[in-house]
C-alpha cells in the first residue's frame, strides 16, 4: 500500500496508533523495495526486516521469459494467442488500463473462442468473485485483470502470467 500512494493515509493512521513501545507492528511484503524499507523503518521500532529465499530471485520451476511487442494492442493480443497455444493450463494476463481489460477478454472469446474473464475496478465485487471463482475452477482458460488483482491471488497450476503492459513506476 505504501508503493501505491497511500503513505499519507498510512501515516493518519500510525499517528493515531499507541506509542510503539506499547504495541506490536508487523509489515509483510512480497517485495520490498529501498524506498519501503526506508518508510518501514520510521514506522516500526525496533525495525527487523527478515527475508525469506533470495531477494529478487524466482522459485526455480518458473521460467521467465521478456518478448518484444510493438505497443499496439492488437500485436501484443497475438502473441497472447501463442503463448496459449505453446503450453495448456490458465493463463493470467495483466493489463494497465480497465477498458483494455475488457478489449482482450472480448477478443479472446469472440476472435479466438478461448474462454476469458476480466476483473477491474469498474466491476463489482461479486461480479470480480464470480470471475475468480470460475478461473479457479478451470471454468475459464484466462483471467484478465488490472492491478486491481496483481496482490494477493493465490492460483494453484496457472501455466503463464502475462504482463502485456509494462508496469508504470514513479521511480
Amino acid at each position: 500500500m505504501l508503493d501505491m500512494g497511500f503513505e499519507p493515509q498510512i501515516r493518519r493512521v500510525v499517528r493515531a496508533m499507541p506509542p510503539t513501545t506499547a504495541r506490536h507492528t508487523l509489515l509483510f511484503s512480497a517485495t520490498f523495495p529501498d524506498a519501503i524499507q526506508r518508510l518501514a523503518r520510521e514506522f516500526l521500532r525496533p525495525y527487523v526486516w527478515i527475508g525469506v529465499g533470495r531477494v529478487g530471485s524466482t522459485v526455480d520451476g518458473i521460467e521467465q521469459r521478456i518478448v518484444r511487442a510493438a505497443p499496439d494492442k492488437r500485436k501484443k493480443l497475438q502473441l497472447v494467442v501463442a503463448a496459449l497455444g505453446e503450453r495448456r493450463g490458465r493463463t493470467l494476463v495483466f493489463v494497465e488500463k480497465k477498458r483494455t481489460a475488457t478489449w482482450v477478454k472480448k477478443r479472446l472469446v469472440g476472435d479466438h473462442g478461448v474462454q476469458a474473464e476480466d476483473i477491474h475496478g469498474d466491476r463489482s465485487q461479486s461480479q470480480r468473485e464470480a470471475a475468480l471463482r470460475r478461473f479457479r475452477a478451470g471454468e475459464c482458460r484466462v483471467l484478465v485483470a488490472t492491478d486491481v488483482a496483481a496482490r494477493g491471488l493465490d492460483i494453484p497450476a496457472v501455466a503463464h502470467v502475462v504482463n502485456m503492459d509494462l508496469p508504470v513506476s514513479a521511480d
